[in-house]
């Protein structure tokens, strides 16, 4: 097995600054397994290495707006809608 190259270890705060999130969201990074980090005595410590992985992460919150280019009514519709108001 294959050992991966060790860079630099970051606690859970160097590693919120690097990520711009809060220090509550990058242990909740860990805890979920979205982030690879190794306890080391009661504190958790991530990779640098790692850091990527947890930058292609969808983020949080609703999705942006799609944005789609509206139909013109074609007459069928235009004159279903006529008869409507009748």
């Amino acid at each position: 097995m294959k050992k991966k190259p060790v860079g630099e270890l970051l606690n859970t705060e160097e590693v919120a600054k690097r990520l711009k999130i809060t220090r509550q969201h990058a242990s909740a990074l860990i805890r979920e397994g979205k982030l690879p980090a190794t306890k080391i005595g009661r504190d958790w410590v991530v990779n640098s290495n790692d850091l990527p992985v947890a930058e292609k992460r969808p983020k949080r919150g609703r999705p942006a707006k799609q944005t789609t280019t509206k139909k013109k009514a074609t007459s069928t519709t235009a004159k279903a809608e006529g008869a409507e108001d009748e």
